[in-house]
């Protein structure tokens, strides 16, 4: 990486287009690279504790993007063998863009202990697979239940868990870990540009923004997203993943009393989602703050898990709706019932498209869209991965296999199942039954699939100067004529969003329950024979509810000149109100003094209200979700309001001739939370500039920025600018 940036630095200094290669200037290579340490300013809590402590570098992002853009008109027509075609063809223009990008994440390998070993996968305080001091072969912590019962070395007398979230890691988040964080080397963007007359094309891998809101996105939702470094204190430009498309314009010139009018569309056959700041709350600084250690599901997960299908598992046969015909170790083991997250396949069926109208009528800038995309953030749900029902049952410790005989033909896992022995050797359970209480026995039958569903967005935008609107109603002699104010404005409707419910989706006892058929008597028996929900049973999940959203923003940006602020150059503002109404939501229970179940459901969220992060005190209260109960319950979820209110507000001014700029941000979320980001970027030596950003979230938690409140931090950026 390092000799990737100093061959960069030694290249002369850019101009405007970047590092022209030729005399006819048709060949051009321009970009930045940056180097930037995160550092935190706040221990962590809860699911987080002991992942890191305040002062330690919990990020460090190098990145590069290299832009090679090559204008091959000419060249085209004097190929030998394409020359008479390009000549026929008679272009206006064709060019070529290819972006490389290089990022890496150095905290994995040289930050805080706790997060280095992670990445390794290995327990931070005992064994992780072996405790050597015991006989039984893999009985670290991956494998001990998480009970108060267990209190012997190396777990402290008097914990009332095994380890923190934070502790210990996964298998799937590790392998989720070693795909996402290592070194990324690539082509990012790939594309061919061809102009004839009217009509444009642009064919190839492509990010395609539409819409006038910054920081967030209402119309702008077509490419996904990689939330993974910084979340939303990165921006959209750089977060952007993207697509295979093919993009086409056609220009109308004026029509009417309409200039510019253009009609732009598009199609995208690429199976790429948004990826969050996954996989949990233990692993990554900028995930949000929940208390567990989930297994994640993305793309498709074998039957009993990453584990499991790497040892290979033995034929069971006596389930007889679910043959398992067994599998042998290896990555791609598992059998013939692993389970996929809900993604789009790269196919025309499950694409992208759609399009939009765009013209100016005087100085007024409109556009109207609709198109198919995936939404921004994955809907959640737990399903089911074991092989058969008999598998769930052993590990949930019930006395009899799906026929009601007490295990005649022993652990379906098999007889060298390490969950087993270190229930047997932990004490917990001597006949090596109800595995799930540990993660590796929680893992190979639960974890939670990170789903995407195509939804519809259609809106439109608007933006003008205002002084286009004033000057309609005064004349050059009043102030209003002069005001040096861009309107910009967006509103957009998503339809069938899909959404979880917090127990038909989110609770482990329901969905545990809905596979067995009603064995553990949920729900009111909901779904043993006979039940209202009995048509269910063995399913490994549900469908989720669908949610129509609506969605405008408003943004105002302004220049003004304030002498004691800058004497010499204008100060910018820029501003924006964001509203958000999830048609349909339910935020709350139906009926509050019933039993909660999927009879009595709510929607929710992949998170654990904060309140709920400690450990189960009284099962009861827990049950019904009494605050600071420690409840696990789908009633512990956070909810997503019915309506969000967001404002944002920005302002800087340029000193020293433009080389230094320091400026000011703000976020607030209505629901009480926000961001203030103070900051300073300062070109000290052309190309070379240096940025500082103090980044304080607070405000209520579980909902909006309040997500993040204990995610204080303050960065230094040091960049290189080949442009």
């Amino acid at each position: 990486m390092w000799m990737v940036l100093l061959a960069v630095a030694a290249m002369p200094v850019a101009t405007a287009r970047g590092y022209f290669f030729d005399d006819r200037r048709e060949m051009s290579l321009s970009g930045f690279a940056y180097t930037r340490a995160t550092f935190s300013l706040q221990d962590n809590m809860t699911g987080g504790q002991n992942l890191y402590h305040r002062g330690n570098m919990v990020q460090h992002r190098n990145f590069l993007t290299l832009e090679w853009r090559h204008n091959i008109s000419r060249a085209a027509r004097n190929f030998p063998t394409i020359g008479p075609v390009m000549e026929f063809l008679n272009f206006d223009s064709f060019d070529y863009y290819a972006n490389m990008r290089i990022e890496y994440d150095g905290v994995w390998d040289y930050g805080p202990n706790a997060m280095k070993k992670m990445m390794k996968g290995t327990r931070l305080k005992a064994p992780y697979f072996d405790d050597r001091r015991t006989a039984t072969p893999n009985d670290g912590l991956y494998f001990t239940p998480i009970s108060p019962a267990v209190t012997r070395p190396p777990w402290p007398a008097g914990r009332l868990a095994s380890d923190y979230p934070a502790d210990v890691i996964s298998l799937s988040n590790r392998r989720w870990l070693r795909e996402l964080r290592g070194p990324n080397i690539r082509l990012f963007e790939w594309y061919f540009n061809i102009t004839k007359g009217p009509l444009f094309i642009r064919i190839g891998k492509q990010n395609l923004s539409w819409g006038e809101a910054d920081a967030f996105r209402l119309l702008d939702q077509i490419n996904p997203l990689d939330n993974g470094f910084a979340g939303f204190l990165t921006g959209l430009d750089e977060r952007r993943i993207p697509l295979n498309m093919l993009r086409a314009q056609w220009s109308f010139g004026t029509v009417g009393f309409i200039n510019d009018l253009t009609l732009e569309g598009f199609y995208s056959i690429d199976n790429e989602v948004s990826l969050g700041s996954l996989p949990t709350s233990s692993t990554n600084f900028w995930a949000t703050i929940q208390g567990g250690n989930t297994a994640i599901m993305a793309g498709r997960t074998p039957c009993g898990g990453d584990f499991m299908a790497r040892r290979g598992l033995p034929a069971y046969n006596e389930d007889p709706l679910m043959p398992y015909a067994g599998t042998g170790p290896g990555p791609r083991g598992g059998g013939n019932c692993s389970v996929r997250a809900q993604q789009p396949h790269s196919s025309l069926k499950d694409g992208r498209g759609g399009g939009r109208i765009v013209g100016t009528i005087k100085d007024f800038t409109f556009s109207v869209a609709h198109y198919y995309t995936y939404q921004d953030g994955p809907a959640v749900r737990a399903p089911i991965i074991p092989p058969t029902r008999d598998h769930l049952r052993w590990d949930l410790g019930l006395p009899t296999d799906v026929q009601g005989r007490p295990w005649p033909n022993g652990n379906p896992w098999g007889p060298d199942d390490p969950v087993a022995a270190r229930m047997i050797s932990s004490g917990a359970n001597p006949t090596g039954r109800g595995g799930i209480g540990t993660l590796a026995g929680s893992e190979r039958n639960s974890r939670f699939a990170l789903d995407f569903q195509r939804i519809q967005v259609s809106g439109a935008s608007l933006s003008f100067p205002v002084n286009a609107l004033t000057g309609m109603f005064v004349g050059s002699d009043n102030p209003l004529y002069y005001l040096y104010t861009t309107f910009r404005g967006e509103v957009a409707y998503f339809r069938d969003v899909p959404t979880t419910r917090a127990y038909a989706h989110a609770d482990g006892t329901t969905v545990l329950d809905r596979f067995l058929g009603g064995a553990l008597g949920s729900n009111g028996g909901a779904f043993a024979p006979g039940g209202a929900l009995a048509h269910q049973a063995g399913a490994r999940a549900v469908e989720y509810a669908k949610r129509d959203w609506f969605l405008f923003v408003i943004g105002l940006d302004h220049n003004q000149w304030i002498r004691w602020i800058n004497a010499a150059n204008s100060v910018a503002f820029s501003a924006q109100i964001f509203y958000t109404r999830r048609n349909g939501q339910r935020t709350s229970f139906p009926n509050p003094d019933q039993p909660f179940g999927v009879f009595n459901d709510r929607d929710g969220s992949a998170s654990r209200n904060r309140n709920f992060q400690k450990p189960v005190t009284n099962a009861a209260l827990a049950a019904r979700c009494a605050p600071g109960t420690g409840a696990r319950g789908g009633c512990s979820t956070a909810r997503n309001p019915s309506r969000d209110w967001v404002t944002t507000f920005i302002m800087n001014t340029p000193y020293m001739g433009g080389n230094l700029r320091p400026s000011f941000v703000f976020f607030y979320n209505w629901h009480g939370s926000w961001l203030l980001q103070p900051g300073v970027d300062w070109r000290f030596w052309d190309p070379f500039a240096v940025s500082v950003r103090y980044n304080v979230i607070d405000g209520r938690g579980n909902s909006g920025f309040g997500f993040f409140n204990r995610k204080d931090n303050v960065w230094v950026e040091f960049q290189y600018l080949l442009y």
